[in-house]
């Protein structure tokens, strides 16, 4: 998430110290500076990008990419909001909604290098570009999901199996689904299954480090810790940012 060079010459101070709220995890008091702004100055750019910071911090996907998404509308060389909507545009797959926009901003800050990466994509990668590493780092949202998720987290299981299915038909494969699954069958006890689901997930997306964490556990319960070890090493050897996570690796049993 940007929250500075925002370019903007009205309401700097005001952004500036919403901006250190932001910082300091008073969103409240952000948010409230943030609308005072907007209420006197309805096209300040900076202040919706800010605000847009503040719903992504708190979890609201949509609300965050329709906010970076208008202050980009408001201001079109608005580097951190291209950046920040090119973000939850991967993250909701809503790369189709916005690619004009971004490919527009990287031609009017041609020396932005993050900018003129991000055109590069939009312009050559078509739908693969949400496979690549950003978009896999910010995995993906959708309400399903997280509903899903949230029975997830009740112990209703019937329910929550069927709510992935769903997505999985509506939205293709996808490694939060198999990963959703995979936790379903771990706490029923379907330990290998769980294990199989869980490197379905990371065949999607090697680099998510909860769906490993949830492979190591299966792994541990249904004698498969030396595969586990096995598809780690194999992810590590592409994606070097699993170095995180290495220390995290059982060791092979004896």
């Amino acid at each position: 998430m940007l929250l500075t060079e925002a370019a903007t010459k009205e309401y700097v101070v005001e952004n500036e110290r919403a901006e250190e709220c932001i910082m300091e995890d008073n969103l409240p008091e952000a948010a409230s500076t943030l609308l005072e702004i907007i209420d006197r100055a309805p096209s300040n750019s900076r202040a919706f990008n800010n605000l847009g910071v503040i719903a992504w911090k708190q979890d609201n996907w949509y609300d965050a990419f329709g906010l970076f998404k208008h202050a980009l509308e408001l201001k079109p060389d608005n580097a951190d909001a291209a950046s920040n909507l090119f973000d939850l545009a991967l993250k909701t797959h809503k790369i189709d909604e916005v690619r004009d926009m971004l490919v527009k901003a990287s031609d009017l800050l041609p020396y932005d290098a993050e900018l003129e990466d991000i055109a590069l994509g939009l312009r050559e990668d078509g739908d693969d570009i949400y496979y690549c590493g950003r978009a896999l780092q910010q995995g993906y949202y959708h309400p399903d999901l997280a509903n899903a998720d949230a029975l997830v987290g009740e112990g209703k299981y019937p329910e929550a199996s069927a709510l992935y299915f769903k997505v999985l038909d509506e939205q293709g494969e996808l490694a939060e689904v198999y990963n959703g699954l995979g936790v379903i069958n771990f706490h029923e006890k379907k330990y290998l299954d769980a294990f199989t689901l869980f490197t379905e997930a990371i065949k999607l997306n090697p680099i998510n480090r909860d769906m490993f964490m949830n492979l190591f556990d299966s792994a541990q319960v249904s004698d498969m810790v030396k595969n586990s070890i096995d598809i780690f090493y194999t992810c590590r050897k592409e994606y070097p940012q699993l170095e995180e996570i290495e220390h995290l690796v059982p060791k092979y049993p004896e």
